[in-house]
Formats: structure tokens, C-alpha cells, sequence
């Protein structure tokens, strides 16, 4: 029998699935990842801790016995995207990688957005996305104008899924879906040259690999993967995507018009649409990506944080940590949690859909003598499900909508309906 390996590097946790060639999940093997925080709102991780993890996880699924070597086909990759994953010239990390929910590029934002609003614009219309505190873009331009002393011949820059591929293939790629966040012309699929340019880091250019396409093959597995995950010397690895974007593949919204909602670490809001009738910019509230598939691109509207809203509340309010036993105390809550509203913005980096406020935080307003724990845990609830429809207002298209992400409850499963 033969099998695929699905790698997915998240930020809290990495996950490696084996499937067989129906798509049936047959094995998972995860890990919980680290995240560190200082100076308020900086957050990164260690790129070899990461890779080990992941390497880890592979190496769980073949040391199981439930596939040879030579059954798996080929492995391919998601991954949290955004932030510096820098390596130098021997394929070391050049320091831990900064991530997309890092804060430290805020002043280069409130330049674009407060000193020069014509710049921020340009930038829009080039590569279809607003700019936003976690770009590569604007991390880039943040280590140049404080750190340049990172950037050193043979360094390249990365996204985190392109590091553990490298580890994996030796290969240094940057894979598309990725790159179209920040550091790519969005209808003419290269590096944006015009935007590094106005951003006076065009020499940075030099830094960034080649871009590859989502089912592309980036290379096979080498000796000393081999050695670290099980898997067999040239095993074939592609591409993979972008988090947010290969979930419209995984869910099946691959027509314009589909709307997908994934309930993880982020809260992300998409909609299928059309690369080809695509005017970069002329949305204010539209920040697309690229779609896995050819010709399509995606209108991301991703919060900053989805489920750590559920983790506090559960460490923090209910008095367990049983979605049960929490379901069965919040059910016959009517719609309106008691008159208490939540406001979601939970992460030290504010918020930046469907507006931007480094300075947003979370919090409640309505409480009185009649309000109970329960009512501030479905309000909660129901404060992260008003912000998936606060970032859909306007939203043009018809199709399908889809739920995904951990948060989507095993007992519910996949929803669609039409809009």
C-alpha cells in the first residue's frame, strides 16, 4: 500500500498526518511548539527546535511500522507564514526566526500609515495586501534600519515551512502562496522589486531564493533527513502552502465565491477569487493572497487571535477545561450572553482585521449582578464568531462556506452552506 505525509508547521503546534491515496488520515504524530515573547510584543521561535520537532513526528509515524520507507510517495508541507526565517551560507539559522504575530515592525507601519499613507498605498496596489505589523516586507525593513549587521553574503531568507523543507532537501526555495503575503507581485508572480525599492531595501532582493509553486517538487529527501525523520533517500518533496491557503484545497473551496472560516491560532477569514480580474488595491479591505490553484487568489481576512481566546477563558474563567461539561452549562444561555459583549483582541500585538490597532485589547462590557462565569464564556464564544462576520461585511461573492481549523468540534465536522 502506498502513503503521503502531510507536515504541517504551526505555531503552536507541528503535526505530521500519513494518508493513504484515498486521503484517509491513517496516523498522527504531534508536538506542542515554544513560542518566546520579550520586549512586550516580540514574539520568535528556535528554527532547530522547530525542525526537530518536525523531523520527530515524521520519524514517529515511520518507526510505527505502518509504512515502509517505500510506500510513502512524496511528503508535502503547510506552515505558519509571515516573520524572518533567516539562514546563512551553511544553512544555519542566522538567529531565532521572528514570527507573524511579532510586533517589532509597528514603526514602520505607523510610518506607511500615519507619515506617508501614499507609499502605503502604492505598496497595496502591487502586491494586492495591506501592509500589516507581520509582513516580511516591513520586518525586513525593520532589521535593515536595527540589525543589518544579520544580513551577510549567502544568507537567505526564508518562511518557516521553506526552512523545514531546506532541512529536508537542502533545497532553498520560497514557495508562492507564502511569498504573496508581502514580497510578491501579486498578479505577475515575482518578488515585488518596486515595493522593496520604495522601501529603500532593494538590496535585500539579493536574500530571497526562488520562488516555487505550491505542487511543485522542491527536491527529495537527503542522507541526513534519512537519518532524521525515517523516510527514505529521495523521497520526493513538493512545494506545499501557506497555512490559510492550502485549507481552501483541504475544505474544497476552490471556486470563486467560496468563503472558508478556519478556527486556529488565527482566526482566518477567506474568499476564493479571481487572479485574473484581481485590481490590486482598490479594496481597502481586501488582503489577498495567492490560492494554491492556478488563477485563483484569496481575500484573507485574518485576526489576530481565534482559539487563545477560548484558552484564556478556560484557564481563566471556567472552572474546567471539559468542552462537555462547558457546553452543557452555556446551552441554554439565549443568544447575547446576558447582554455581555467580548471584544477578541486578546494578543499584545492588537489587531489588524478588518482594522489595524497595534494598541486593540481584549475585554467586556455589560457585565452586571446577574452575569455568571458561563455568560462570560459564551460571550466569548460568541465575540470571536462576531469577528469572523465583522471581517465578511461587504463580502460580494455567493458560494459555499466552510468551517475548518482545531477549533471546528470533531462532533460537527465540516459545514457548508450556501451564502
Amino acid at each position: 500500500m502506498k502513503y503521503l505525509i502531510g507536515l504541517d508547521v504551526g505555531t503552536s503546534n507541528v503535526k505530521a498526518v500519513l494518508f493513504d491515496l484515498e486521503g484517509n488520515e491513517i496516523l498522527v504524530k504531534s508536538e506542542p511548539t515554544d513560542v518566546i515573547t520579550f520586549n512586550g510584543n516580540w514574539q520568535e521561535q528556535d528554527m532547530i527546535q522547530v525542525y526537530d520537532q518536525c523531523a520527530r513526528c515524521i520519524k514517529g509515524i515511520m518507526d510505527s511500522g505502518v509504512a515502509r520507507p517505500e510506500d510513502v510517495l512524496a511528503v508535502g508541507l503547510s506552515g505558519q507564514g509571515e516573520g524572518v526565517w533567516m539562514i546563512d551560507r551553511d544553512g544555519n539559522p542566522v538567529k531565532r526566526a521572528s514570527l507573524w504575530s511579532d510586533g517589532r515592525a509597528s514603526e514602520i507601519l505607523d510610518y506607511l500609515t500615519h507619515e506617508n499613507p501614499d507609499l502605503f498605498q502604492y505598496i497595496f496596489s502591487i502586491n494586492g495586501s495591506k501592509s500589516t505589523v507581520s509582513n516580511t516586507l516591513l520586518q525586513l525593513a525593520w532589521y535593515k534600519k536595527h540589525m543589518p549587521e544579520i544580513f551577510q553574503p549567502g544568507n537567505t531568507v526564508l518562511n518557516c515551512k521553506d526552512w523545514v523543507r531546506f532541512r529536508l532537501t537542502g533545497n532553498r526555495n520560497m514557495e508562492i502562496t507564502d511569498a504573496s503575503v508581502s514580497t510578491l507581485h501579486m498578479k505577475e508572480g515575482r518578488y515585488n522589486t518596486e515595493c522593496f525599492e520604495a522601501l529603500g531595501i532593494a538590496d535585500l532582493l539579493q536574500y530571497m531564493p526562488p520562488i516555487i509553486k505550491s505542487y511543485e517538487k522542491a527536491g527529495e529527501i537527503t542522507e541526513q533527513a534519512s537519518k532524521e525523520t525515517g523516510l527514505a533517500v529521495g523521497t520526493t518533496v513538493v512545494g506545499g502552502a501557506l497555512d490559510v491557503t492550502i485549507t481552501m484545497v483541504g475544505v474544497n473551496a476552490v471556486n470563486v465565491g467560496d468563503i472558508y472560516a478556519i478556527l486556529g491560532t488565527t482566526c482566518c477569514t477567506g474568499v476564493v477569487c479571481d487572479l485574473n480580474t484581481l485590481v490590486p488595491g482598490s479594496d481597502k479591505n481586501a488582503s489577498h493572497v495567492r490560492h494554491p490553484k492556478d488563477g485563483l487568489c484569496i481575500n484573507i481576512l485574518a485576526t489576530m487571535a481565534g482559539t487563545p481566546n477560548l484558552d484564556w477563558v478556560i484557564e481563566s474563567v471556567s472552572n474546567t477545561s471539559d468542552f462537555a461539561e462547558i457546553e452543557r452549562h452555556v446551552k441554554d444561555i439565549p443568544a447575547g450572553s446576558g447582554g455581555i459583549i467580548y471584544h477578541p483582541y486578546i494578543t499584545p500585538a492588537g489587531e489588524r482585521t478588518p482594522f489595524y490597532n497595534p494598541d486593540a485589547r481584549a475585554g467586556f462590557f455589560g457585565l452586571s449582578t446577574h452575569s455568571t462565569r458561563w455568560h462570560m464564556v459564551k460571550a466569548v464564544y460568541e465575540g470571536v464568531a462576531y469577528s469572523i462576520k465583522d471581517c465578511l461585511y461587504g463580502v460580494k461573492e455567493q458560494g459555499n462556506i466552510y468551517l475548518a481549523g482545531a477549533a471546528a468540534s470533531p462532533r460537527c465536522g465540516r459545514r457548508s452552506s450556501p451564502t
